[in-house]
């Protein structure tokens, strides 16, 4: 039997690309978060993702002001020109949220 999409939802992808932010190693990848901005910690959201009042440090870099930056694409449907994490804007609910970055953006 082939695997349609539906039933392919709980599907591990072994290969993920991730996408790092500048500061950021690998194991902080599907969790964006470090406070390596120079302006981190001045209760305004700097990295330019989501809700942030400027564009002056790199994506992930002022976590304590702007929260964690959620970016992976380890979603089994990820790339595929449909946003599936059932995030704000998604098309489908199929994978969890922040999996699908290619289509979804950063979360």
């Amino acid at each position: 039997m082939k695997m349609n999409r539906w039933m392919t939802r709980c599907a591990i992808a072994l290969f993920a690309a991730v996408l790092v932010a500048p500061g950021c190693s690998t194991e902080d990848a599907a969790s964006l978060c470090t406070n390596t901005c120079g302006t981190a910690n001045d209760a305004e959201c700097d990295d330019g993702g989501p809700d942030s009042l400027f564009s002056i440090c790199a994506l992930g870099t002022d976590c304590n002001d702007c929260g964690q930056r959620f970016c992976s694409n380890t979603c089994v449907d990820a790339d595929d020109g449909f946003c599936d994490d059932g995030g704000p804007g998604a098309e489908f609910s199929i994978c969890e949220f922040g999996t699908d970055c290619n289509d979804c953006g950063v979360r």
